[in-house]
């Protein structure tokens, strides 16, 4: 079994993943204010719907990191790109026991969103990580030309999504097949964000 992507099954996941980027982009965009943001990045609305990895941390946790977010507001009202964002986060995250690298790529992703700033590289961190090391991509964060030809059809935020989500695929242990159906699977969870309608 090859685990050499192809261009085809980069086409087939951005297709089969568009619906969920697009939900995503209209629940974050649509909040009113940056403390609004932040809540909702971190699933503290009583009517949020998140990620179910995102439930790993605890409410304590994600209720510290709300706090020292709302008091770095005007920092993160004035960072010029996702990078900045990132290592802020990254930085508040440091006083906030299990808010780990993961919470810090889905609240940047999140709130970069709301405030218009999108990844200009691929964040390597848990599944992702392993997804980008089958292919000999190492490190925090690669460029996209890093990457095979063939899967730098996608953005880096939709790639991160990519090689955490097909990692099993990436090391040749299933078909691409079996792990797009993991998408569907996430997706169809009562809570998620990108629960398909």
């Amino acid at each position: 079994m090859s685990s050499e992507p192809g261009a085809g099954h980069a086409r087939e996941f951005k297709r089969e993943r568009k619906q969920v980027w697009d939900r995503e982009r209209r629940y974050y965009v649509e909040v009113r204010s940056l403390s609004e943001a932040i809540d909702a990045a971190l699933g503290l609305r009583s009517n949020d719907l998140i990620p179910d990895h995102q439930r790993r941390v605890a409410r304590a946790a994600l209720t510290l990191a709300r706090r020292h977010l709302l008091q770095r507001r005007k920092s993160l009202a004035a960072v010029r790109n996702f990078r900045e964002l990132h290592d802020l986060i990254e930085l508040v995250s440091e006083h906030v026991p299990r808010f780990g690298k993961l919470a810090v790529y889905d609240v940047a992703w999140r709130l970069g969103i709301y405030l218009g700033k999108e990844p200009d590289l691929v964040y390597l961190h848990a599944g992702t990580k392993e997804g980008a090391s089958a292919l000999g991509v190492g490190g925090e964060r690669a460029e996209l030309n890093e990457f095979p030809r063939s899967l730098q059809i996608m953005s880096p935020s939709q790639l991160e999504d990519f090689l955490c989500i097909c990692k099993n695929a990436l090391r040749g242990e299933i078909p691409y097949t079996t792990a797009r159906r993991e998408i569907k699977f996430s997706c169809s969870k009562s809570g998620s964000i990108c629960q398909f309608d």
